[in-house]
């Protein structure tokens, strides 16, 4: 949601954003502890932005999420964002 914030703000655009998130977790006696979180943000047919201003964005999008701000104290936490073109 912050990346499609950010985009609408920079007039920015692109046809398709996924996310995936994986979460590495234990089981112990007193219940599931997560151990660390991986985002990877995927832009397809992002125009007017370039690699610099994708990881900058990337950068402010980690930094912006209130999931992410909240476990990072305890919780190891990677952020990757690319972008692809649009298949044919």
């Amino acid at each position: 949601m912050l990346l499609r914030r950010h985009e609408a703000c920079s007039s920015s655009l692109s046809t398709l954003l996924s996310t995936t998130i994986r979460l590495t977790a234990e089981k112990g006696p007193i219940g599931i502890r997560i151990l660390s979180s991986d985002l990877e943000d995927v832009v397809e047919g992002l125009e007017k932005i370039g690699e610099a201003g994708l990881r900058d964005i990337g950068r402010e999008v980690g930094e912006g999420c209130t999931i992410s701000a909240t476990i990072r104290i305890a919780v190891e936490i990677t952020h990757m964002i690319r972008a692809t073109q649009p298949a044919d």
